[in-house]
């Protein structure tokens, strides 16, 4: 929350991030949020602590191994989606929003190209932006 003196409001409201704007139609409201009225039960929320050493051993073991055999060896590839042209030429977006833009770009066009050609594929994705 901010004060602006009234003369320079109508300048600043053109210019100000503070406020929400609109959603592009790709955009879904809390796609990524966890239900509803959903509350974890206590099996769900146990500390880390509350883990055999062992157990937590096993896992960074296949973690790791997940990694050395699917991640590592996966190299850069940037892509562009016509999706996301009016966006990435906004002039209004600055260049934080803009980095953002440009990888949520490339990620829809690498998945688009992925289901062209592959029907069996499973997407994680650890964060755009």
């Amino acid at each position: 929350n901010h004060s602006v003196y009234p003369a320079k409001l109508e300048k600043h409201l053109f210019k100000c991030n503070a406020r929400p704007k609109p959603h592009p139609v790709y955009h879904v409201e809390g796609i990524n949020s966890a239900l509803a009225g959903f509350l974890p039960s206590s099996e769900e929320t146990r500390s880390l602590a509350d883990f055999p050493e062992e157990y937590i051993r096993n896992l960074i073991l296949r973690v790791e191994t997940g990694y050395n055999e699917f991640v590592k060896s996966v190299s850069n590839c940037y892509a562009t989606h016509l999706s996301m042209k009016d966006e990435l030429t906004n002039a209004n977006n600055g260049d934080t929003a803009r980095k953002h833009l440009i990888q949520q770009a490339s990620l829809i066009a690498l998945i688009h190209q992925t289901l062209v050609s592959h029907k069996d594929v499973t997407f994680i994705e650890f964060g755009a932006g």
